[in-house]
């Protein structure tokens, strides 16, 4: 394949403006593959779903993201081909000439700005609502040829949309190279080997784990450089902020082993704004108790969506059945042909069909994705530190910082396995609701939502990111009171103050803490 069309592929074509970065420039290989049908409807994903009810200014799009994260690839691409010893230059390209280097960073650009083609309309949260249904063996996931059984829905639904896009560009565009570029990236970022591709393209085999480091290193990727800033901005949020310019000064290649990205100490105050910045943004964004109580209600709506998708489809959805829209294979073909998108603005209709012939419960649900917030569950526990709080006011304040944070840790991880959470506490804080709102106790719903903001990987050895790591062990734990029942919810809606406070001496008087000590 001669390099000089290569070349030609990575030549600049356009610039873009992004408010993170600015100027972004884009090449002819980025301009066509924006074209293609998969990545334009990612203009129409929300990245954070529908958290922007929440934080009103949060409505910025996946493919926003995906040229950032392609962006701060190329930076980081940059960056380590700059510093390339000889032994390294050989050991990651196999050739250090000029065409070996640009297709090296083609194809980080490619893997940043596809890496989430296959995200579902509102992102995460539609997608934690399908794997609500698969765990429950409502919905049977059609495993794909490649055998993803690991992936995310939106992960192998990712690689498929890939492979369609590259079947464009080959075959109906006639750019064959480029159809190469997405092939490698594609199974660079889900998980495959993709030797044969690189190896096409004039590089070494294994140079694909040096690329896939650059979008998924533990903590320290484009992919989170990107996302932990953006949000940040669009939330209005102070946490995000990270000296990228300092991460990419840091970055080198590690050859102990299989060749890897590592970081060296002088970037490491900047790597712990990264921690420090994910820590944040998780407690006080992603897992918000109200961006919780939305992620719940999609769990509860997706479900209704699906048994009554007969009478509420749109009509532009005529013969396509709700599983159609989940099954990657399928909605691959229908996004191909220009049949339909299946983005936030399709969800939407469904919401609209939904209020307007959908049954009396599935009515519930929508209602709380339009101007009745209050319909949403109801979060007992407002902040995680007033969970934390009760629980060290129980276990007592002695012994070292990490200590105490690994005995809340063991606490919260108990009050999670055992039931306790649903059985002793639930069942208390519904006959307590029941009374203070005057409701039947059979109206009155409990149950919670469980996440984990996972500590350090990647071996940074610092007493800050050490702290971090045991805050991050402490799981996030939002439970919701509600009612089916519209008018009973909002009694108990009413009295939600009353409610968070019961349940806060609840847990705060229990015994359960005690075998913890």
């Amino acid at each position: 394949m001669p390099s000089s069309r290569r070349l030609t592929i990575a030549e600049k074509r356009a610039i873009v403006q992004d408010a993170i970065h600015g100027s972004i420039m884009i090449t002819n290989a980025e301009y066509i593959t924006l074209q293609t049908p998969f990545m334009r409807r990612l203009h129409g994903i929300k990245q954070l779903g529908f958290s922007y009810l929440v934080f009103p200014s949060a409505t910025h799009s996946r493919l926003s993201h995906s040229i950032g994260v392609m962006h701060i690839a190329s930076k980081m691409a940059d960056s380590l081909l700059s510093r390339l010893e000889p032994r390294e230059c050989r050991e990651i390209l196999g050739k250090c000439g000029e065409s070996e280097k640009t297709a090296f960073r083609t194809l980080a650009r490619m893997a940043g700005l596809i890496h989430d083609v296959g995200h579902y309309p509102y992102s995460h949260m539609f997608e934690n609502a399908v794997e609500h249904l698969m765990k429950r063996g409502d919905i049977e996931w059609e495993a794909s040829p490649a055998g993803y059984g690991r992936l995310k829905p939106h992960e192998e639904a990712g690689y498929i949309f890939a492979r369609e896009m590259a079947r464009i560009a080959g075959e109906d565009l006639g750019e064959e190279e480029l159809a190469l570029v997405i092939s490698a990236a594609a199974k660079t970022v889900f998980a495959r080997s993709p030797e044969k591709e690189y190896q096409e393209l004039g590089l070494a085999g294994h140079a694909w784990h040096i690329v896939r480091d650059i979008i998924s290193h533990d903590v320290v990727d484009a992919d989170r450089l990107d996302y932990l800033r953006r949000d940040a901005w669009f939330t209005g949020v102070v946490y995000g902020y990270t000296d990228l310019e300092r991460v990419y000064e840091g970055i080198n290649i590690g050859l102990a082993g299989r060749p890897k990205i590592v970081y060296d100490r002088k970037s490491y105050q900047s790597i712990e704004d990264v921690f420090d910045s994910r820590y944040k943004m998780y407690r006080s964004v992603y897992y918000h108790h109200k961006v919780m109580s939305l992620s719940y209600s999609m769990k509860r709506l997706i479900s209704y969506v699906r048994e009554e998708w007969s009478s509420i489809a749109p009509e532009r959805f005529e013969g396509v059945g709700f599983d159609d829209l989940i099954q990657p294979e399928r909605l691959a073909k229908m996004v191909a042909e220009g049949e339909l998108y299946f983005d936030d603005t399709d969800f939407d209709d469904i919401i609209r069909n939904i209020l307007a012939r959908g049954s009396r419960e599935a009515r519930r649900w929508a209602r709380c994705f339009t101007h009745e917030r209050h319909l949403l569950p109801i979060s007992l526990v407002k902040r995680q530190d007033e969970i934390v709080g009760a629980i060290e006011e129980v276990l007592g304040s002695g012994g070292s910082v990490h200590e105490r944070l690994s005995n809340v840790s063991r606490a919260m991880s108990m009050f999670i396995d055992s039931n306790i959470l649903l059985s002793e506490f639930g069942e208390r804080i519904r006959r307590e609701a029941s009374v203070l709102a005057g409701v039947s106790y059979s109206d009155v719903e409990f149950d919670a939502e469980v996440a984990f903001t996972s500590g350090s990987e990647g071996g940074f050895d610092t007493i800050y990111i050490r702290i971090l790591d045991e805050l991050s062990s402490i799981p996030i734990v939002v439970p919701f009171i509600y009612s089916e029942d519209p008018e009973a919810h909002e009694k108990l809606y009413r009295r939600r103050r009353e409610i968070r406070k019961a349940f806060r001496d609840i847990v705060s008087r229990s015994r359960v803490w005690s075998a913890i000590r």
